[in-house]
């Protein structure tokens, strides 16, 4: 027997997997809307009201995990019948393909002989950093540029290679702010690309055709003499306003949609330690909100007075702590920041006077929750979200994991890692 050392793996008190495909009987879930997901077949899928969605990787089919998503709004009208946008110098074949759901709605994009810019295209509203998603497919022609240009030609454009899926050049006109973008393989030769710019006012999301990985763009938008028989295939636009970063689909018709946001929760707490303990959760990310923080996990007393939290600040960081009285103790940030798209593990240990957190294997700074006190009353556990459901992660859950004791520094450290 060996004396003196703390065993591992530690024994949790509590876990939940999400990499089951099903959700634990202890967690209550609910979402007030419907919500689209990919499927183990990589299929975009409805799920009903709630209903959680475990998400695969429609290239792989992996699983991602548990899909936890805030409220978001699609202003694209007619999401997933292209032959009811705009168009110019190109012609629309209605349900001539299948699209990334499995049925045959997806449109095949002509362009004409004509001199310009063959594109389609809807005319909305804009605020704040919109991102601008669509599904794209090559047809006979490889090439196909995105861009969300706003009044005055303020255009961020991005030239994407419809074969590999690779980034091929980004070009600006009129110096826009808020930009980005994001291509992710939506399987079956299909890509989902987003672009992002920041405007208030008329924006004009558009998808241009492009014979070429070098064409003439002409206010960042690309120009060529068409053929009458350059193709591509186009399915589920979708614009996000005030947005950090794209979410899963949400179909409209001829008005805009809303998909409520995603509740993972219990009240039930009979191995919770309220005076010591430890927490530490998996994830991935879709984005990280820059406006406020992202929560993962939070204690509390069903108030946002009284909590110890797991979360991503607004500057991205990775932080632990806790409210105590409606007064706010975090960590230092110091640890890092995770990426996007990307697992992490992040944990902490809440004991009055020495707490800790942790990211990826390193101790955060202390800050002000290293000697803070811990809260009281604590009856509730939110994950992916905070109590109030007002900041959501947005991502993946993967697995959470909680002790009634708390862990070494040592011992976090190799929970997290």
């Amino acid at each position: 027997m060996t004396v003196g050392v703390e065993a591992y793996p530690p024994q949790p008190v509590f876990e939940s997997d999400f990499m089951g495909g099903a959700l634990d009987s202890r967690l209550n879930f609910a979402r007030a809307s419907n919500a689209w997901f990919r499927n183990a077949s990589g299929l975009l899928t409805q799920a009903a009201s709630n209903t959680p969605r475990f998400d695969y990787d429609p290239a792989s089919l992996s699983l991602n995990g548990l899909l936890i998503e805030g409220q978001r709004t699609n202003i694209f009208l007619q999401s997933g019948n292209p032959g009811a946008w705009a168009k110019t110098n190109v012609t629309i074949t209605s349900n001539a393909a299948t699209a990334p759901d499995g049925t045959t709605t997806a449109a095949l994009v002509t362009d004409t002989t004509a001199s310009g810019f063959h594109n389609v295209q809807q005319n909305l509203s804009g605020s704040g950093t919109n991102w601008w998603s669509v599904y794209l497919k090559q047809g006979t022609i490889r090439y196909a540029v995105l861009a969300v240009p706003a009044n005055g030609n303020v255009t961020y454009s991005v030239l994407v290679d419809l074969q590999t899926g690779a980034f091929v050049s980004a070009q600006t006109n009129n110096s826009p702010s808020g930009t980005g973008y994001l291509i992710q393989n939506a399987g079956n030769g299909w890509w989902r690309v987003s672009v992002s710019q920041t405007a208030t006012g008329a924006i004009y999301p558009n998808i241009f055709l492009s014979t070429s990985a070098t064409p003439v763009f002409v206010t960042a938008q690309p120009s060529y003499t068409g053929t009458g028989t350059g193709t591509i295939y186009v399915w589920g636009g979708q614009v996000e306003t005030a947005s950090a970063f794209p979410t899963s689909y949400i179909p409209t018709t001829t008005t805009s949609a809303t998909r409520a946001g995603d509740s993972l929760y219990t009240a039930s707490l009979p191995w919770f330690n309220p005076a010591a303990g430890s927490f530490a959760l998996r994830a991935a990310g879709l984005g990280f909100a820059t406006a406020n923080a992202s929560y993962l996990a939070s204690f509390s007393d069903g108030t946002t007075a009284n909590n110890i939290s797991l979360f991503i600040a607004s500057n991205g960081k990775a932080q632990g702590g806790a409210v105590v009285a409606s007064s706010a103790y975090t960590s230092a940030a110091t640890a890092g920041s995770p990426v996007s798209l990307t697992a992490f593990r992040q944990g902490l240990v809440y004991t009055a006077g020495a707490n800790l957190a942790a990211f990826n294997g390193t101790l955060d700074g202390a800050g002000s929750w290293g000697s803070a006190a811990v809260p009281s009353g604590l009856t509730r556990l939110d994950l992916g979200n905070r109590e109030d459901g007002t900041l959501a992660f947005n991502g993946w859950l993967q697995k959470f994991t909680c002790w009634n004791y708390a862990l070494s520094s040592a011992k976090l450290q190799k929970v997290t890692a």
